[in-house]
């Protein structure tokens, strides 16, 4: 059975509108752990999807305060279900990304990240990536979504479209 993940990125909330909380928590029901790939812009945001009770790991993004800053690190590895997963927010324009989050890991066989506000599920070379895009909603072309991410004998990955309102 997979280890189901919902994954979050740039969320760029100073508050938490309850209806943001609500579509979250329809999006990831039944999820195991949530990753947040920066950009959360306040210390709120982990504390209120903390409160709902996922266990959240992180980084820090470009528009991230000190307040995230010392809680949370640019970027890290885990490994889950004997996958080695990094975990990066992304920096510089958009294009070419790919490249920059790829070559910040050595061994990894999945980056997960955000920074584009842009979904994106595909192989890069060896790697696979994946970018839930904005859940703000802010220049991503499909609205805010986060991602469902199964990691098991195979990874799948999914965008889902967040319902409620973002601020």
């Amino acid at each position: 059975m997979a280890l189901r993940i919902g994954v979050i990125s740039d969320t760029h909330l100073r508050g938490v509108p309850q209806g943001f909380l609500q579509g979250l928590k329809k999006a990831f029901h039944g999820v195991e752990l949530v990753l947040h790939c920066g950009d959360w812009v306040s210390r709120g945001v982990l504390d209120a999807m903390v409160g709902q009770g996922w266990e959240v790991v992180g980084v820090a993004g470009n528009m991230d305060p000190s307040e995230i800053h010392c809680v949370v690190p640019v970027k890290r590895e885990l490994e889950l279900e004997g996958i080695k997963i990094g975990l990066v927010h992304g920096w510089g324009a958009p294009g070419g990304i790919e490249a920059r989050v790829s070559s910040a890991f050595q061994r990894v066989e999945l980056v997960v990240f955000g920074h584009t506000h842009r979904p994106f599920w595909g192989r890069w070379g060896e790697l696979w990536l994946f970018n839930p895009g904005a859940a703000s909603g802010w220049g991503n072309p499909q609205g805010p979504t986060v991602g469902i991410l199964e990691v098991g004998e195979t990874l799948r990955a999914s965008i889902v479209p967040l319902k409620g309102e973002a601020g």
